[in-house]
């Protein structure tokens, strides 16, 4: 049977092989065809052996729900409604704790509040491709990551996605994606510099034919 699942977030040529390689690792999948173009991923599989229900979990969970719906299934636009009511709850409790403190500083003082440290404002995830082969390639990708200013880095090794949550007043996704190839990584943004490819330890020299998607070569200095 071929289904056609209309799905979001598909960008580049790294998240089509993601896509690929996620779906015909699944039982019963015989392959997966994504267009970037359509949105959408036309897949052959066995009814016997996996369900529509099954293979739109595993796309959720790589990070490519279906239109329409967050990684729950929900409706998106219900899920947005709901956050942004919760938001209004929170910030007029914050407003009343901040008033019934300010009431409480005696006359003649100020009372001074420490700035927050980031804002939901500021704060961002992301995720993208990032080419490795096993466990050392995702303690060097994330710590990298660490390193280059992100708040958490999770790096998956059947599907070679990274995502990354950090502040934006600190760093970039560009910054982030510098410092992986530098580490010898190619990636959506960048290609590593082939010097820094080959001091990589042998088990982690994954195949460079892979759709990373990066097209400039990152060629700095490591320690710069």
């Amino acid at each position: 049977m071929i289904h056609l699942f209309e799905v979001e977030n598909i960008k580049c040529g790294g998240c089509m092989n993601s896509i690929r390689k996620g779906l015909e690792a699944m039982p019963g999948v015989r392959s997966a065809t994504p267009d970037a173009e359509k949105g959408a991923v036309a897949v052959e599989f066995d009814e016997q052996a996996v369900g529509e229900t099954a293979i739109a979990h595993k796309l959720s969970e790589m990070g490519y729900p279906l239109a329409g719906h967050n990684s729950f299934g929900k409706k998106a636009k219900s899920f947005v409604s709901c956050a942004i009511g919760r938001m209004g709850i929170i910030l007029l409790l914050v407003l009343a704790g901040t008033l019934g403190a300010a009431a409480q500083v005696p006359t003649g003082m100020v009372k001074k509040t420490a700035k927050p440290a980031t804002t939901t404002a500021t704060m961002r995830t992301e995720t993208f491709m990032v080419l490795g082969n096993c466990g050392m390639c995702q303690k060097i990708i994330e710590k990298v990551s660490l390193d280059a200013g992100t708040q958490t880095a999770s790096w998956n090794e059947e599907t070679d996605l990274l995502t990354i949550t950090f502040d934006t007043a600190k760093t970039s996704v560009d910054a982030v994606q510098k410092a992986i190839a530098r580490a010898g990584y190619d990636n959506a943004g960048y290609k590593a510099a082939d010097e820094a490819y080959k001091q990589l330890h042998h088990c982690c020299q994954y195949d460079r034919t892979g759709a990373a998607g990066g097209t400039k070569i990152c060629e700095e200095p490591a320690d710069h």
